[in-house]
């Protein structure tokens, strides 16, 4: 990229560890970053560390409630909305994956509508989706990063 970057970055389920790191990345680097954070525990670390950050809540309209925070239209997506559950399907009962496929399937779906017709508005904007299982463990040819 040759130090340009889209900015500023939402990062989507900002309270996990991997999100957490990435935020102190940006932070020292001097990058605009908003957290969206799907539970309060995350919301608080965020906000104790003195990151912009708001509560996930209505999908559709997070776009423009980061925008309010930072001032600025968001410009990139880093979605870490996962759940470990992702690596143990064949263990989940019926119930589980039903719970898992509308968390994590549907809402990051909607996730994704909400901020790529954002940045397609402006003709600026990128999307990436982060993998709790591809993170710890890359694998040749991984499908998520």
């Amino acid at each position: 990229m040759n130090g340009t970057y889209f900015k500023p970055i939402l990062v989507a389920g900002a309270g996990s560890a991997l999100a957490q790191t990435l935020q102190a990345k940006l932070e020292a680097k001097g990058l605009p970053f908003c957290g969206a954070c799907s539970s309060q525990g995350g919301l608080a670390a965020c906000q104790a560390r003195g990151w912009p950050a708001i509560p996930l809540g209505d999908i559709e309209t997070l776009p423009e409630r980061a925008e309010a925070l930072v001032g600025a239209p968001i410009e990139a997506l880093v979605d870490f909305l996962h759940s470990p559950l992702e690596c143990l399907l064949s263990q989940a009962g019926p119930e589980d994956i039903d719970q898992w496929a509308v968390n994590n399937i549907a809402q990051r779906a909607r996730l994704l509508r909400a901020c790529s017709r954002s940045m397609l508005a402006r003709r600026r904007g990128r999307c990436l989706l982060v993998s709790s299982s591809a993170a710890p463990r890359p694998g040749k040819g991984q499908g998520y990063y």
